[in-house]
């Protein structure tokens, strides 16, 4: 089995100790935002073939909004999560994304948000949005278990640039 030559982008991480969770175990990011330490290298146990990423600019709506607009009107809450689908599928377009053909795929989302007033599992409920809407454009063709398999996530601030980079990986394990 190669190493893969895989660097999770992760420029505006600036600590060197966080933790995120890999392939179920914890290692860290060092200073560059690559992933090491914790006696596991996520990068040595698959091959990955192929990356692709996109960057949706600002925030989506988390599961508290979206479920307060749905106690206003059904209507309006559909609308709410439509309107954050063509977000996501304007991100995906502006990326020139390929079709995937390696199924599971493996997700990493880097959650960069303008504060820390919102709830960690309340951002990351948004995956919803970010899978149907790469459905919608073709780019993977489903979201059950057999196209979708692990989705890591990190939460994280940047109050000039708030945003969501999602990684999309082909892993041949």
């Amino acid at each position: 089995m190669r190493t893969a030559r895989n660097r999770f982008h992760r420029a505006e991480i600036d600590t060197c100790n966080r933790m995120v969770v890999a392939v179920g175990a914890c290692t860290a990011l060092d200073s560059t935002g690559n992933i090491s330490g914790g006696g596991f290298d996520y990068r040595a146990c698959c091959d990955i073939d192929h990356k692709m990423r996109f960057t949706i600019p600002g925030r989506l709506p988390g599961l508290n909004e979206i479920g307060n607009a749905n106690r206003t009107h059904w209507a309006v809450g559909a609308k709410q999560k439509k309107d954050a689908q063509e977000i996501v599928c304007a991100a995906i377009l502006a990326a020139k994304l390929r079709p995937v053909t390696d199924y599971p795929v493996t997700l990493l989302i880097v959650w960069y948000e303008r504060d820390r007033r919102r709830d960690k599992d309340n951002v990351q409920s948004a995956v919803k949005v970010i899978l149907d809407a790469l459905v919608e454009m073709g780019i993977i063709k489903g979201d059950a278990w057999k196209y979708v398999g692990d989705i890591h996530h990190v939460v994280t601030v940047s109050k000039e640039n708030p945003r969501i980079e999602v990684e999309i990986l082909e892993v041949d394990e």
